[in-house]
């Protein structure tokens, strides 16, 4: 993947219900499960709850990035969730709207770090947040995610 490219979403999920972390990161889980490059389950789901209870996920007050490197998935899995209201990842970010789970082989840190770098360059114009937080559909969000 050349620098600052990001990859295609697997999913997006525009409509997050829960407010707490466990259960949105369970919903999202579920879809990165669908993904014919998730090999074990049970494995990158526990990979994932180990990462978010080793430190902070929020990048800033309405952005998150969960993520994990883990031997159960074949190739990146990256999605992307949004709260109306907002997800109470911590004390320091108690309304976090925009979240991107990234799932990650753990043979493949290079392919994080761009994609990661891709993101973050991507989510510091204010612009494309306002698009990502008032897309109406998938394809909209995609389309202010990826120009």
């Amino acid at each position: 993947m050349p620098l600052l490219q990001l990859p295609a979403l697997d999913a997006a999920l525009l409509d997050l219900s829960s407010r707490e972390v466990e259960p949105v990161l369970a919903e999202m889980f579920a879809r990165a499960a669908e993904s014919s490059a998730m090999a074990d389950r049970d494995r990158a789901w526990n990979d994932l709850l180990a990462r978010h209870a080793a430190g902070p996920l929020a990048l800033s007050a309405d952005i998150a990035l969960p993520h994990a490197r883990t031997a159960a998935v074949k190739r990146i899995i990256f999605l992307a969730g949004r709260h109306p209201a907002g997800v109470a990842f911590d004390a320091q970010h108690p309304a976090v709207k925009l979240i991107f789970m990234v799932l990650t082989p753990k043979e493949q840190p290079g392919e994080y770090l761009q994609l990661v770098a891709a993101l973050a360059a991507r989510l510091r114009d204010p612009s494309v947040r306002t698009r990502l937080l008032t897309a109406k559909t998938q394809d909209e969000f995609e389309n202010a995610l990826s120009h």
